[in-house]
Order: structure tokens, then C-alpha cells, then sequence
């Protein structure tokens, strides 16, 4: 059924463009979070 196989491979693309724009978001959110609190950059968050 290739038409099922297309619609899962597009999911799985969906999947990484959402993570990918969800993980530089979050790095955005913990470097703000980490100037604004003025933590060391040893700090992981």
C-alpha cells in the first residue's frame, strides 16, 4: 500500500520539523532564562 507508506512518511517529516522547531524554542526559552537569572554557563539550564 504505497499510499499509506507516503502518508506515514510524511507524519515522520511533520514529526522533525515540529521537534526541531520545538527544541530551538526551548533552547531559546533556557538561554533567556539562563541570562535573565544571570547562571553560570557550567549550569545545564
Amino acid at each position: 500500500m504505497p499510499a499509506q507508506n507516503d502518508k506515514i512518511d510524511l507524519r515522520e517529516g511533520q514529526l522533525e520539523r515540529l521537534s526541531e522547531t520545538f527544541g530551538s524554542c526551548l533552547l531559546k526559552k533556557i538561554a533567556y532564562y539562563s541570562i535573565s537569572n544571570g547562571l553560570d554557563q557550567d549550569n545545564p539550564f
